[in-house]
């Protein structure tokens, strides 16, 4: 076995999170994957995505809606230079999961109690399941809840490299899973309904 699978195992146990608008389930259902942001939007739609502080919910050409609770603003720190709509953008060229067991559940409870209902459906899994149905996935995790205004920014910085490789992670804090642009549904994923209950998605 690689050494790449052996570190990865150790996050098996760990149960993940992902939050999608409603109106995104049908084609998630149909399809199977979960993507970015990016490859929902046409090119018009990206460059001004990134060049303008992200809203609640926008309704994208492709019918997909895409939400933010906290917009980000030009306060954010970034440790590389970087600008806030190129950080817009490499943030949108991911697929985000919040990890239980982790710093990730404070902001999956947070999330639920505050932006739940009616709009956003929480879809989860295991990470074991997640790694099955995709042997090729590169899994990178962040320190910080990337996508969230800090109330100090210089205590988070942020960069265009912030996601780094999960099995390379050693104590740094565990807030987000996350990976590049696509990733496939396991099959026994489960999909919480109105009530807070679960139930199998497909």
């Amino acid at each position: 076995m690689k050494e790449k699978d052996i570190n990865l195992r150790r996050y098996d146990s760990v149960r993940l999170t992902h939050y999608t608008n409603r109106r995104n389930v049908g084609a998630i259902r149909k399809g199977g994957i979960l993507r970015c942001a990016l490859s929902l939007m046409s090119d018009r739609e990206r460059k001004g995505w990134a060049e303008k502080a992200r809203r609640d919910c926008v309704l994208l050409e492709s019918g997909a809606v895409l939400r933010d609770q906290s917009p980000l603003t030009e306060r954010l720190v970034f440790s590389d230079g970087a600008t806030l709509a190129q950080f817009v953008r490499y943030l949108n060229g991911h697929v985000f999961f919040w990890p239980d067991r982790f710093r990730g559940k404070k902001c999956h409870d947070s999330f639920r109690a505050k932006y739940r209902r009616p709009k956003n459906v929480g879809l989860r899994f295991g990470f074991a399941d997640l790694r099955e149905a995709n042997p090729k996935a590169e899994f990178l995790y962040s320190p910080y809840n990337s996508g969230s205004m800090p109330r100090n920014p210089k205590e988070s910085p942020r960069s265009l490299c912030l996601f780094q490789p999960l099995q390379s992670r050693g104590s740094e804090r565990l807030v987000e899973i996350v990976v590049r642009g696509k990733i496939r549904l396991p099959e026994n994923t489960e999909v919480e309904d109105d009530n807070g209950k679960w139930g199998l998605f497909f």
